[in-house]
């Protein structure tokens, strides 16, 4: 009699079960958020809040304190609870390294004795009217080892000084919706001459040597909605030159590149290597751009959609010999093909979405041809997402020599029309997908049979996250997925698929019951 090996089950990890040393840690921090929300509610609890901070600065050591403020700080998160002035007090004092603190809890005025320096990510939103950045001042004095600082409606051109002073190790700092003007960038460079002056010392060749401590640390900058202009973008560029990653999607930039192109570039060059706008960019801007910054890896800008206008204008990013990733929008696909048969070669991410033309009567249009070629042309591309191209589903499909991707990891397919044999060019012969996600125009043909030809082949061995939208995929394929996907870790959306709610109550019954590690929605 034959015996056969039994072949073990594959599915989703499951979650680990937890120390006893960490759930009492857990508990602690739950008995600690309980007690910050008994004193918001009731003030007779302060005295029992003021004897927790005693037990904890005399008993706790500092990793321990640590932890339980990061514990602290994950279960107010995972209640989707904004943090009130106690629970920030309390974080601090046990020494979390990051923290979100609302204009709300500012205004209290509890920050003004708490100390920072043991903060690494500090985000603030929401400062609403009245100046409550002023209130962070004194606090902000204490963030020497502050890396990364976002806000949002909060900032001020004086908070800017305050930082520019204290926050040595500043990496990376992200202002949305912020009252930062240019003044505010040279008081993060620590220039002390108004803007014009400035200006007009770069314009006779001169240099402006940044004062402020953290002009040496800081790599990355990101501005949206705020009054800064392209003034203020020339300062950042030619005063900052450790700056990696600039992102300002919504400054204009016709000034900027007429002024850089009177300066001798050979002597200005940057390092930066990310650089993000939204501006339709003409060639003699691209020009100057890669001129200045050669060194660039990642760029994100805007086309208009003319096959000839288009191919002048990337023929600037083609000599970016470092060029690894493109965010394009309204490019025109016959150029883009031209521009990756120089360059593709090193391409390692590439996003094409409409913009301008989103909302246009004439859609710009991609053929199986250029698919083709984007598959012929990119050898190690891992990530591709394209977003809103219209392809025509009645096209003739290519049957000679047909190429395939190979190298995929991540692919997001937004509002387009694919055919089966379509999907099966970007999916069957990548081994090493982890993200897939798909919107199409035509979902229905993703469906059982396919989806089960992928998973029989292996290529979805290694698949983290899976999103499809408004797809016939059954709930038997639905189980198959979780236990021939060992790495899962998100899967939706399923109340489009073609499965009943009862069907998804189930399964997320048997995901809690078998205490799979998978976000199910």
């Amino acid at each position: 009699m034959v015996v056969r090996e039994e072949i073990p089950r594959v599915m989703a990890p499951r979650k680990q079960p937890v120390l006893l040393y960490i759930r009492c840690v857990q508990y602690f921090a739950e008995l600690l958020h309980n007690l910050c929300l008994q004193h918001s509610s009731a003030v007779e609890h302060a005295a029992n809040l003021s004897a927790a901070q005693a037990a904890i600065r005399e008993r706790l050591p500092e990793p321990l304190r640590a932890l339980v403020g990061e514990r602290m700080l994950e279960h107010v998160e995972r209640l989707q609870m904004p943090v009130s002035p106690w629970h920030v007090q309390l974080m601090l004092l046990l020494g979390v390294r990051r923290l979100s603190i609302s204009g709300s809890v500012v205004h209290v005025g509890i920050l003004d004795a708490c100390d920072a320096s043991r903060l690494q990510q500090l985000s603030l939103f929401y400062g609403g009217c009245g100046d409550r950045a002023a209130k962070m001042y004194n606090f902000l004095y204490t963030a020497s080892n502050l890396t990364h600082l976002q806000c949002t409606d909060f900032c001020n051109n004086a908070m800017l000084q305050v930082i520019a002073g204290t926050c040595r190790h500043l990496h990376c700092l992200a202002l949305h919706a912020c009252d930062v003007t240019n003044e505010g960038v040279l008081k993060l460079c620590g220039l002390q001459d108004d803007l014009r002056k400035n200006i007009e010392i770069l314009a006779t060749g001169g240099t402006l040597t940044p004062s402020s401590v953290c002009a040496q640390s800081l790599k990355q900058i990101k501005l949206t909605m705020t009054k800064v202009t392209e003034a203020g973008v020339a300062i950042i560029l030619l005063v900052l030159p450790g700056i990696e990653l600039l992102r300002v999607p919504d400054i204009k930039m016709n000034q900027l590149f007429t002024f850089l192109e009177t300066l001798d570039l050979d002597n200005v060059q940057t390092n930066l290597q990310e650089f993000h706008s939204r501006e339709i960019l003409d060639e003699f801007q691209l020009d100057v751009l890669t001129k200045l910054c050669p060194n660039l890896e990642y760029i994100q800008v805007t086309f208009i959609g003319n096959a000839e206008m288009d191919m002048t204008r990337l023929q600037s990013l083609a000599r970016l010999k470092k060029l690894k990733r493109a965010k394009l929008a309204d490019v025109n696909i016959d150029a883009l093909v031209w521009f990756l048969d120089r360059v593709g070669a090193r391409i390692e991410l590439l996003h094409l979405y409409t913009y301008h033309t989103k909302f246009s009567q004439e859609k710009l249009s991609i053929t199986r041809r250029h698919l083709q070629s984007l598959a012929r042309l990119c050898p190690s591309l891992m990530t591709l997402n394209i977003d809103g191209y219209c392809l025509d589903e009645d096209e003739i499909p290519v049957t000679e020599n047909l190429q395939y991707f190979h190298t995929l990891e991540s692919l997001q397919l937004w509002s387009i029309r694919l055919t089966e044999n379509d999907v099966r060019v970007f999916l069957s012969q990548c081994t090493h997908m982890r993200a897939v996600d798909l919107v199409l125009l035509n979902p229905f043909v993703l469906h059982d049979r396919l989806i089960n030809q992928l998973l029989d082949a292996g290529t979805w061995k290694d698949l983290i996250k899976v999103r499809i939208l408004n797809s016939p995929i059954t709930y038997n394929v639905l189980v198959k997925i979780v236990d021939e996907c060992p790495h899962l870790r998100e899967l939706g959306c399923l109340y489009t698929w073609l499965i009943s709610k009862h069907q998804v109550s189930e399964f997320k019954s048997r995901v809690r019951q078998d205490n799979l590690d998978l976000e199910v929605y």
